[in-house]
């Protein structure tokens, strides 16, 4: 035998009574090692399973990514996009705030309302109790009187006594205005307008 086959021979046999397994053959292309890791990775998925805690952890992970892309994208729009000669508005700046006039002037006229509906109401109150006790010379007339209790507004009869207002023909005559320096309250003169001017109307509750 020629010497090159034995030395051939004796370099092969240590490797084959080692009682080693054969090496895999390298890869021959990049797609092929690719493909064994995804295997891989499949395989070690597949054997250790995520817990509750690890997809809370991978949850948060990817919305705090979500987030920064988010406020990345934001402030690059606010840098590039915005309009020429915009002034933009310091980053931690509050907003505008209108002057506090304009805050506390509805306020304002609602008190004002209010403490002239006090003041009304206080008067009328003065006016039916002093026409209590020194009730008018004159009486209603009968149509006057039974219009003002179908409406329900008998009790503030004695205020159209004190005025000589008692009869319907000075009634009609009347206006808002009027009945409002009668110290008629709101209720009453709207109810008592609309009342002559559709004679057929009647409240169904009174």
């Amino acid at each position: 035998m020629p010497p090159r086959r034995q030395r051939q021979r004796k370099a092969a046999t240590p490797a084959a009574t080692n009682g080693a397994p054969p090496r895999p053959a390298a890869p021959s292309s990049e797609d092929e090692l690719l493909r064994r890791a995804m295997e891989e990775s499949r395989r070690t998925a597949a054997a250790a399973p995520l817990s509750e805690d690890a997809e809370l952890q991978r949850a948060l992970a990817m919305s705090a990514q979500s987030y920064t892309a988010e406020q990345s994208q934001r402030k690059a729009y606010e840098r590039y996009a915005a309009p020429a000669g915009a002034v933009r508005a310091p980053r931690h700046a509050a907003p505008p705030q209108p002057p506090a006039s304009a805050d506390l002037a509805p306020l304002h006229a609602l008190r004002q309302r209010a403490e002239q509906a006090v003041s009304e109401r206080r008067q009328r109150e003065a006016k039916l109790a002093e026409l209590a006790r020194r009730p008018p010379a004159i009486q209603a007339a009968p149509d006057v009187a039974r219009l003002m209790d179908e409406l329900g507004l008998s009790h503030f009869l004695p205020l159209l006594l004190a005025e000589e207002a008692a009869d319907m023909e000075t009634l009609i005559c009347l206006e808002a205005g009027d009945l409002k320096d009668l110290l008629l309250p709101l209720g009453a003169r709207t109810k008592l307008l609309y009342a002559l001017k559709h004679p057929d109307w009647r409240p169904r509750y009174k």
